[in-house]
């Protein structure tokens, strides 16, 4: 952003050294500077002189000023890149605990939100558990009806049973 700046007053001084150098060519400077130097000088000869020194100063000055934007610049260039690694913050107790506490506020909304997403991630389980197991079997209401039996198909029961255990095939009687 700073660069940015940077660059537009930059252009804006190189076009007032262009708007100067176009002035002074337009004007003759070097037919000026000849008169001037020259022991026969009129008053319109002075004015001019000092015009042009005017103008040549503070063209000098606009040149020093680029010169020292073009430093900033390269400067910041530099900077932008090493940015990452050094941030330029002085190093006190202070500074190191104000950093601090903004590490701790971030660890804590970034625990916040994990937590959040982990209770959604849980209910997303509970439903594709229900999904998986198919539909429940209807329970029994307060009504006082009995439970629904579910039929679970001739194959899932021995034919015979035991009439002790109640399990497996009826022992072989002689």
């Amino acid at each position: 952003m700073a660069s940015s700046n940077l660059l537009t007053q930059r252009d804006e001084i190189r076009r007032q050294v262009e708007a100067l150098e176009q002035c002074l060519d337009t004007d003759g400077v070097g037919d000026s500077i000849d008169i001037s130097d020259s022991d026969e000088e009129s008053e319109d000869g002075e004015q001019q002189a000092l015009g042009v020194e005017n103008l040549m100063a503070k063209r000098e000055q606009i040149q020093s000023e680029i010169r020292e934007l073009e430093l900033t610049l390269s400067r910041d260039m530099a900077s932008e890149e090493d940015s990452d690694e050094e941030l330029a913050l002085p190093s006190n107790a202070e500074t190191c605990l104000q950093m601090n506490l903004v590490y701790q506020d971030i660890l804590e909304e970034k625990l916040t939100e994990l937590e959040r997403l982990l209770v959604e991630n849980q209910e997303q389980q509970k439903e594709v558990m229900v999904q998986l197991s198919g539909p429940a079997a209807p329970q029994a209401t307060s009504s006082g009806l009995p439970p629904l039996k579910v039929f679970l198909g001739n194959f899932m029961k021995p034919y015979f049973k035991d009439k002790v255990t109640g399990l497996g095939k009826a022992g072989k009687r002689l």
